[in-house]
């Protein structure tokens, strides 16, 4: 139910930061939860001028990630480290990152886990898992993996294609569901096809991603 405001800049568009400040303003914004590089860098600067806390989650090791980390963002989340009010990280294993390359102290860090919600995303009986498959036509025995998220080059679905080459040799009943949309889908329907890979179905954007995972072996 929260408002969402698309800024239309690009990632490192310093104006960000008068956006930044006019929202604060405009809808007496408290808290500032900041993600990603860009939002990070010009939020920070804004709350800072703003006099309101900013609060920075990341949830990735960037220097290992297809985006890479340029020296230029390592720069500047070192001088806005010692102003952010808290560091939020999604596990124990980034917090190296954080400290030596973000320059929080590790007295500023907290670990939030991504939260499950463990009543709903819970093993499917067995009635559950027959219907789900069979919504797919799917029958009992087939194995069943499936791949949920935006098909996009970081996520590494054309990663799973090769390795699902392989599978598929050895396994040629074996099934991939691919969820989700973005703009790799096309090239990776096209790469599919050309591998041949007769059983891989890409399902685009789904409501019903539960039953999905109830009707597969491996996620």
């Amino acid at each position: 139910g929260l408002p969402f405001v698309f800024l239309q800049r690009s990632s490192f568009d310093p104006r960000t930061v008068f956006d930044f400040l006019s929202l604060i303003s405009k809808r007496e914004i408290q808290v500032l939860h900041l993600q990603g590089h860009g939002s990070s860098m010009f939020g920070r600067l804004a709350a800072r001028v703003a006099r309101r806390p900013a609060v920075v989650h990341v949830h990735a090791a960037y220097r290992s990630s297809p985006k890479g980390y340029p020296w230029y963002v390592r720069v500047a989340d070192r001088a806005l480290a010692p102003r952010t009010t808290l560091a939020l990280s999604v596990a124990e294993h980034l917090i190296p990152f954080m400290v030596q390359d973000q320059g929080f102290r590790r007295e500023q860090i907290e670990v939030w886990a991504n939260p499950v919600d463990l009543e709903r995303f819970r093993p499917p009986s067995d009635a559950e898992r027959t219907e789900s498959r069979a919504a797919l036509g799917l029958e009992s025995t087939t194995p069943v993996a499936v791949a949920v998220g935006r098909l996009d080059r970081p996520k590494g679905i054309h990663v799973l294609l090769d390795a699902w080459r392989v599978i598929s040799e050895s396994h040629g009943s074996a099934v991939l569901l691919v969820v989700g949309d973005g703009p790799e889908r096309s090239a990776l329907e096209g790469s599919a096809r050309t591998r041949d890979l007769q059983n891989v179905r890409f399902l685009g954007q789904r409501e019903d991603v539960l039953a999905l995972l109830w009707a597969a072996d491996v996620m």
